[in-house]
């Protein structure tokens, strides 16, 4: 089956596919713009909030760096960590892979922190799309093994859109998500442990592309 075959005859007004192949067909040209320009005004002051949040996690990460090497007596090696989720799926015309790697410090027994990048690819029927973009996380744990997490993420994802002459044409735009939640930690051994995650993406919109609530599951080992 070709893709373009969803677009013969009479078709609704958008089309949106939540694996990060999102599909607009215009009703009307000047209803289209207004909404085009009120929703790039939003996302783009959205988006300057959301990098002046990094800048300035980046540098309490830092200044907590400090004060957790003073007052631990473990090496800075020793409280980092790193891990990840995979994920991938395939069949006679989907295919899906996403790779997402973390390394993250320990300030704290209970408090942890770090960085993380994104990759994702997907191809639905003759369609196919590069994502890539990065994160921030922080987790708190209540208990030894259970924690909340808070995680700002930011990806940017090709887009699919038909325009007025009726061609497939295709954009790139940076999706900011915002992440809230908890999870469990299940200890394999030492150092080395399996996360399971349920988050939900408080700004979630027509061009996230996660569908919350979020399930995730990951590893994490000391080095």
């Amino acid at each position: 089956m070709n893709i373009k075959q969803l677009f013969c005859g009479k078709i609704i007004s958008n089309v949106t596919f939540r694996n990060n192949l999102i599909i607009s067909l215009p009703i009307h040209k000047s209803i289209k713009v207004n909404f085009v320009f009120s929703t790039l005004f939003y996302l783009n002051f959205f988006s300057i909030c959301i990098m002046r949040s990094i800048l300035s996690t980046i540098c309490l990460l830092f200044f907590l760096i400090q004060i957790a090497e003073a007052q631990m007596n473990e090496s800075f090696s020793d409280r980092l960590f790193f891990g990840g989720n995979f994920g991938a799926g395939f069949s006679k015309d989907v295919v899906s892979l996403d790779i997402s790697p973390i390394i993250g410090y320990r300030f704290t027994e209970r408090f942890q922190a770090g960085p993380g990048l994104i990759y994702q690819y997907y191809k639905f029927f003759d369609l196919s799309t590069n994502n890539y973009g990065g994160k921030i996380f922080a987790r708190y744990f209540l208990i030894p093994n259970a924690f909340a997490h808070t995680e700002i993420e930011n990806l940017n994802l090709k887009f699919f859109e038909i325009d007025g002459a009726g061609k497939l044409t295709s954009t790139r735009r940076n999706v900011q998500s915002v992440f809230i939640g908890g999870g469990y930690r299940q200890m394999l051994g030492r150092i080395g442990g399996l996360d399971l995650l349920l988050l939900y993406n408080i700004n979630e919109n027509r061009f996230s592309p996660y569908q919350n609530p979020l399930i995730r599951i990951g590893f994490v080992s000391g080095f």
